[in-house]
């Protein structure tokens, strides 16, 4: 960095910008927009219906009695 210059990161990250945003006006010259009638409204994603791996197995009751919340009150501690 030292021997280029600290001046030169800025004038990389620049000539990089300027070249995205160049092929981007570029390519948007390269086929014409979609027409209304082809366009369709957007659908997201309920989010509220879709579960991830860690939420499948935490919302599932353990297979082992008792290594939950009832394990801490069972045993030899817990009785008189």
């Amino acid at each position: 960095m030292s021997e280029i210059g600290l001046r030169a990161l800025f004038a990389v990250t620049s000539l990089s910008h300027v070249m995205v945003i160049l092929y981007t006006l570029w390519r948007m010259t390269k086929r014409q927009a979609v027409a209304e009638d082809g366009k369709s409204s957007f659908q997201p994603l309920n989010a509220g219906r879709t579960s991830s791996l860690q939420t499948v197995e935490g919302s599932q009751p353990d297979p082992i009695e008792g290594t939950r919340e009832s394990g801490a009150t069972k045993g030899p501690a817990a009785d008189p």
